[in-house]
């Protein structure tokens, strides 16, 4: 790969969302329609899509090619049959987990040409920041300490690209900042268009249009759904949110966050934090709370339960406490109603607290009301 504006047909196949794609099917003969995927004759074809959008979604994402479906266009039709079928069930969830393994293959991709190719990936890097991202990835190979960087970004582009990455290391004061740039090593600058790209396939997905799609390819994408639902449902997922308190009774804030994690949306960080912070400490256990995120697209039960028992104090001692209001509205996540005005609230704890002591004195006020009339004293005196 010679030049980062130009890519060769293995490159483009293992990148089948791109425009690019189209022109190799073009142009070797392989202009089929939904329909004509469909048929016997291309039985492989449909095989690796299907076992492509298993893979990726009930599986670990560990798809790879079969033999004698090698070559750059039949990679891409694996690709365009797998992406019809997740389109055909309807299922965000199930969207968000195939193109978020679609993006990690391009991302292991990308590392393996690094290993043995360097300037080939710089190139690719190159062309995706460009191209995908639509920034700017300058070469930098500066050494800072004992450490080779092979990039800089614009410091407000870094901020955008590791927002939605959960771990410390990713934020802005644990990373090289000089003249307005962040300074990121190659395997940085790979991790960072991951989240990009599986944004990108999301929206090409959503985006396809079918009349009427062949009943073999909606009979799968039903088996897809069923499978699906049959592994999240044994994680408890469907469950319900709380033992602890009615979801009704969470703040605004908390309550967009699960509705994005019903829909299978990855959550940042701080919102993760903010999440399980808040269910910790209204009581619900660890179990229930790693219930909820194994809704997540990336999600890792090792992982979550760790993090969470770091939360809850089971490691050093320590429980977090809640964000405050002031700290969730700082980090773009709050979504306040009249209801937290009206209850005059810190704190997201607080919410619940205040709402219940606000109902209880309602209830007694109206109790007070239907007494004073049952016992014919007539209007009460605020109802004039």
């Amino acid at each position: 790969m010679g030049s980062p504006s130009v890519l060769g047909d293995n490159e483009i196949s293992e990148l089948p969302f791109l425009p690019e794609a189209a022109g190799i099917l073009t142009r070797r003969g392989y202009a089929l329609t939904i329909e004509e995927l469909a048929e016997e004759a291309n039985r492989n074809i449909l095989i690796s899509g299907i076992s492509r959008v298993k893979a990726d979604v009930i599986g670990d994402g560990g798809f790879q090619v079969p033999q004698g479906v090698q070559s750059p266009e039949l990679r891409i039709l694996s690709f365009v049959v797998a992406s019809v079928i997740v389109k055909l069930t309807k299922n965000n969830l199930i969207v968000k987990k195939f193109a978020l393994a679609e993006a990690k293959r391009i991302e292991n991709f990308i590392r393996t040409i690094a290993s043995s190719q360097r300037d080939s990936a710089v190139a690719l890097l190159t062309l995706l920041y460009d191209r995908v991202l639509k920034m700017r990835l300058y070469r930098a190979d500066r050494i800072i300490g004992s450490q080779l960087f092979e990039f800089k970004l614009r410091f407000q582009d870094y901020l955008t690209l590791a927002t939605t990455i959960n771990a410390p290391s990713w934020r802005l004061v644990n990373r090289v900042l000089d003249s307005g740039f962040v300074y990121i090593k190659m395997e940085n600058a790979t991790r960072l268009v991951r989240d990009a790209i599986a944004r990108l396939i999301e929206d090409h997905i959503r985006s396809l249009k079918m009349v009427k799609a062949p009943q073999l390819l909606v009979e799968e994408a039903k088996k897809l759904v069923e499978e699906t639902s049959e592994i999240v449902g044994s994680r408890g997922a469907a469950r319900s949110w709380s033992v602890a308190t009615n979801p009704e009774e969470y703040p605004p804030c908390i309550r967009s966050l699960l509705a994005k994690l019903e829909s299978g949306e990855n959550l940042s960080h701080f919102a993760r934090f903010l999440l399980a912070s808040f269910l910790i400490n209204i009581g619900l256990s660890l179990d229930d709370i790693i219930r909820l995120f194994s809704r997540s697209p990336d999600f890792d039960e090792r992982i979550t339960r760790y993090q969470l028992g770091h939360i809850a104090g089971e490691r050093g001692g320590k429980r977090y406490l809640t964000p405050s209001c002031t700290k969730i509205m700082s980090m773009g996540l709050c979504v306040k109603d009249e209801s937290c005005d009206d209850l005059k609230i810190k704190n997201p704890i607080a919410y619940i607290h205040r709402r219940r002591k606000h109902r209880r004195e309602e209830k007694t006020k109206h109790d007070t009301k239907a007494k004073g009339r049952r016992k014919g004293k007539g209007v009460p005196e605020d109802e004039i």
